[in-house]
């Protein structure tokens, strides 16, 4: 995605990144609306769908398309949609490749192994699960053998990265410093992010990562319970998503792409809201970017931003609870 650009034009890089990541719109999209005709959707659910994803963009802004993000986000929907059309192999398979892209889509795999287990039984989520670590290892191997010492590094900064500012849990403590109850210092982190540092943030951030997966883990548990419905699958896939984004100790602006193509696509009842609390969450990352200089500066637009993670919390309540119940 970062090279293709560079061997069409260098001197138009950025034009033809965007028309790339314009593409990958599309194609999720498209994908999207496949989804939804598969599984039965009303006609006012399709349109519904067409609006939210063609305003999506404008809401969010130009994070939109100057991210890569879309990439990773349309394959997750093109593995949703072959995870509804029962090919459960290539589902894994395109899983695999937005893992690579970007981690986010292995919180998906729970789910998608449910289904496929009460689908198709063991044995083909047994190959399933196969093609996805196959799929992975194809990707990782040739830059572990030709920098493996750089690929190492890469995961290391990652995975100890410290509590990102814009996170629920960070902007907790920078309301409790607008309270005077605690003083919060933020640097630069090492993939340059803004940070919170200390041992509250160091604790803030544990327990982040552990709600993290409780609540990725606790969707697929939901999912467990009720029946293979692919209006179920489509809601857990979402809400999966959701909780990753929502709860985790890193929540950089682009990370709200990844909702894009998969919240409207939500039905039982709950469409609408789900996708207006997308909108607002959209529009509230864009303005809060805008102004990123003071968010780093712990000033009051940290306000809005709370507001804004509060909305993903919310959206994810909105998608747990219905899918804690069985579908009319």
């Amino acid at each position: 995605m970062f090279a293709l650009p560079s061997l069409v034009s260098q001197e138009h890089y950025h034009l033809v990144f965007k028309l790339l990541m314009t593409a990958c719109a599309v194609a999720a999209a498209v994908a999207g609306i496949a989804v939804l005709e598969r599984v039965g959707s009303v006609s006012a659910t399709r349109a519904r769908a067409v609006v939210v994803l063609g305003l999506a963009p404008l809401a969010l802004g130009p994070l939109f398309l100057n991210r890569y993000d879309i990439w990773p986000a349309a394959l997750v929907v093109f593995a949703l949609l072959a995870l509804v059309v029962e090919r459960p192999r290539l589902a894994f398979a395109l899983l695999a490749v937005a893992t690579v892209a970007k981690i986010y889509p292995v919180a998906l795999v729970p789910v998608a192994a449910i289904h496929v287990w009460r689908e198709r039984g063991r044995d083909e989520l047994l190959r399933a699960l196969a093609v996805f670590v196959a799929v992975a290892i194809v990707f990782v191997v040739p830059f572990a053998v030709v920098g493996f010492g750089g690929l190492g590094y890469s995961f290391y900064i990652q995975a100890t990265r410290d509590l990102q500012v814009e996170s629920l849990g960070a902007q907790l403590l920078v309301v409790a410093g607008h309270l005077g109850i605690y003083h919060p210092t933020a640097v630069t982190g090492k993939p340059g992010s803004q940070n919170l540092v200390g041992p509250a943030a160091d604790v803030v951030g544990f327990l982040s990562s552990l709600v993290q997966v409780a609540t990725v883990l606790l969707v697929a548990w939901l999912y467990r319970r009720g029946r293979n419905d692919p209006h179920r699958l489509v809601l857990a896939f979402a809400a999966a998503v959701t909780a990753f984004i929502a709860f985790g100790k890193v929540l950089s602006p682009q990370y709200v792409v990844w909702l894009i193509p998969l919240i409207p696509l939500v039905e039982l009842g709950i469409g609408l809201a789900a996708s207006c609390l997308l909108v607002i969450a959209l529009v509230m990352t864009q303005l809060a970017f805008f102004d990123s200089d003071h968010v780093a500066q712990l000033g009051t637009v940290s306000w809005l931003v709370l507001a804004r993670d509060l909305v993903l919390v919310a959206l994810f309540g909105l998608l747990a609870r219905r899918l804690a119940q069985e579908p009319a």
